[in-house]
């Protein structure tokens, strides 16, 4: 199997899937309240366009990154492939069920809803675990630390720093909604966490 041509294939699924369900939730209406500050969204934009960097970068030459790979047999590399494929699917999923109240940013929309439907109905935050899925496929896929690695160290990051801020506007807007919610669901995986 070419693990390359495989990881090609992934990535441009993953980058469709995001500029697809991006494109549709810009067409919801109602006034947009922002509620990440703006060194959060440079810190977030220069760290998201540097691992794109080298993403596109191991695309047209993977020997670039050659000093971070590791050796790993052909079955983890498609374990890894498979991996990529469910957290992909995951992705699409959770995008579907968020529809227009989907943004990179933290915000709440002027018509902004309450979403437990899908994988919202048994956890609050399936987006973060569908990048992990996805971030742990391409680190086995790839074979390569900066590929994976810095991927998997980057959300991370976001999730330490934004889900209690995602979940206190959730609990702003929502109320005693949002609190019953937060009761009978967990944060990234259900049963855990």
């Amino acid at each position: 199997m070419d693990f390359h041509q495989a990881f090609i294939g992934v990535i441009g699924a993953f980058a469709a899937v995001r500029v697809y369900f991006n494109t549709r939730a810009r067409l919801g209406r109602g006034r947009v309240e922002y509620r990440e500050g703006e060194r959060h969204k440079i810190v977030r934009i220069v760290l998201g366009v540097g691992y794109m960097t080298a993403i596109v970068a191991y695309l047209i030459d993977p020997s670039l990154f050659a000093f971070m790979a590791f050796p790993l047999p052909d079955e983890i590399r498609i374990l890894g492939l498979l991996l990529s494929l469910v957290g992909l699917a995951f992705l699409a999923w959770v995008h579907h069920h968020l529809g227009v109240n989907f943004s990179a940013r933290l915000h709440l929309r002027q018509e902004h809803e309450l979403i437990t439907s899908g994988p919202y109905h048994r956890v609050r935050h399936p987006m973060y675990t569908a990048f992990y899925l996805s971030l742990l496929g391409w680190l086995l896929l790839s074979a390569n630390f900066v590929i994976g690695g810095l991927g998997l160290l980057g959300v991370t990051a976001v999730v330490v720093n934004r889900v209690a801020r995602e979940e206190a506007t959730m609990r702003e807007r929502f109320g005693a909604t949002y609190d019953a919610y937060l009761a009978r669901t967990r944060r990234f995986v259900p049963g855990l966490l």
